[in-house]
């Protein structure tokens, strides 16, 4: 006998969205669009199955049944775990991560492996969701730039030379990207960024 739906759930079919498979992440949606395709040993990427709109969903409740830890406590983790949480973790707060589980299995997920881009085709429009931020073609790949939910980001995770492709490119990724690309990407990072820059503008306002 099937699942019985309730109204948010057939809401968010309605816009494409499907349920999360794995355990652990109980509220986490993707669009129904997209697959992930090996690129090299280790390495995969997010791609769309079919056309995805402007605005468009990509995914929904993107930090949702993570585990949050603070850099301290990241920096205490046992290996690998260590390295596997800071490479698929998101700055949710400043120094305040979340990320997988210790035994998680991350290589069939879709959601740990949208990969960066300078130029990117999705962005974030709160804190939970992804959306398109233009067309995305059949067989394109969706990236996202990582400087609009991270900036204090681990050592082992770091993108030291960007191979994006993008004629944007801004070669490798910085500690002060969320502010170089704040016009860009204005109203399409996580929220404490969004008031880190204005906090910051609000600063160089009162000494101009």
């Amino acid at each position: 006998m099937g699942q019985k739906l309730n109204t948010q759930s057939l809401n968010f079919l309605k816009l494409g969205l499907i349920y999360n498979s794995f355990p652990g992440k109980i509220n986490f949606m993707y669009n129904r669009k997209l697959f992930k395709k090996q690129l090299d040993t280790d390495f995969f990427g997010v791609f769309a199955e079919e056309d995805i709109e402007p605005g468009e969903i990509i995914f929904s409740n993107w930090n949702d049944s993570c585990v949050r830890l603070t850099r301290k406590e990241v920096d205490a983790l046992p290996q690998p775990y260590k390295t596997t949480f800071e490479k698929y973790s998101t700055e949710i707060e400043e120094f305040v991560y979340v990320g997988p589980f210790e035994n998680e299995d991350v290589t069939p997920q879709m959601d740990y492996f949208i990969n960066h881009s300078c130029n990117p085709n999705a962005w974030m429009i709160n804190d939970d969701d992804v959306a398109a931020r233009r067309l995305i073609k059949r067989g394109e790949q969706v990236t996202i730039d990582y400087a609009t939910f991270i900036v204090n980001e681990f050592e082992s995770s770091k993108i030291k030379k960007c191979l994006c492709g993008s004629t944007a490119c801004r070669g490798k990724l910085g500690k002060q990207d969320w502010w170089i690309m704040r016009d860009t990407y204005r109203g399409h990072y996580i929220s404490w960024i969004e008031k880190k820059i204005e906090n910051r503008e609000n600063n160089v306002s009162k000494v101009s």
